[in-house]
């Protein structure tokens, strides 16, 4: 079930990614500096987040079937943040 899941997410996010890069609106080529640093809405952000939440969903699937343990390896990487910490001037 779970694999069905994660397989309509990706879907679902190919879609949103195709659908954003083969728009025929002209406008969508044009960045406005203003309204580029304005907040973004949440509207606005949600197909990234879907798409940020799928390829991290499916990362840690390949991993899983590749024989890296996701755990051990997220431990790992927590382990280095001290080490970050000692190099900070503050």
């Amino acid at each position: 079930m779970l694999k069905l899941i994660v397989t309509g997410i990706a879907i679902f996010s190919f879609y949103l990614a195709l659908r954003f890069l083969f728009s025929k609106r002209r406008d969508d080529n044009i960045i406005d500096a203003a309204a580029w640093r304005r907040a973004k809405s949440f509207t606005e952000m949600l197909p990234f987040l879907i798409i940020g939440v799928a390829l991290f969903a499916l990362a840690i699937f390949f991993l899983s079937k590749l024989g890296i343990n996701a755990g051990g390896l997220f431990q790992r990487l927590l382990a280095i943040f001290p080490l970050i910490r000692g190099f900070l001037p503050f």
